[in-house]
């Protein structure tokens, strides 16, 4: 597991994958944030919410 140099500094890099994989859904249209697609397993709203709870 990572080590970080303080705590400032995990948060930092909490924020840095936050914004990147919130980027991934730049795209989605507001009418497709709940359809789940048949290769995926979570619609893209189940998606971030995972991630952030």
């Amino acid at each position: 597991m990572q080590e970080y140099e303080s705590k400032e500094a995990l948060l930092a890099a909490i924020q840095k994958t936050y914004h990147l994989f919130d980027k991934e859904f730049d795209a989605v249209p507001d009418n497709k944030i709940h359809v789940r697609l048949e290769e995926v397993d979570k619609t893209p709203q189940e998606m971030l919410a995972y991630q952030l709870g």
